[in-house]
């Protein structure tokens, strides 16, 4: 079994939001999450240190191991 690591409450909420959405886009997830962009911005690459999502330009989605931390916390 994998381990995962443990995320913030934002970190949580962004990647909640990314995998609901099947997608998201920076700026709809800075108005969605509530958070400043700077915040949104570095949740993201923290999120995809941890190979939790991909990001593409402004679009960011879900990778198969951000998938399995949403299976297992849900």
């Amino acid at each position: 079994m994998m381990a995962f690591p443990d995320l913030t409450d934002t970190e949580a909420e962004v990647l909640q939001t990314v995998h609901a959405q099947e997608g998201a886009d920076l700026y709809d997830l800075v108005q969605t999450v509530g958070a400043g962009p700077r915040v949104v911005q570095e949740t993201v690459q923290h999120l995809a240190r941890h190979d939790l999502v991909h990001v593409s330009g402004r679009h960011v989605r879900c990778t198969g191991t951000g998938d399995q931390w949403m299976r297992q916390h849900q």
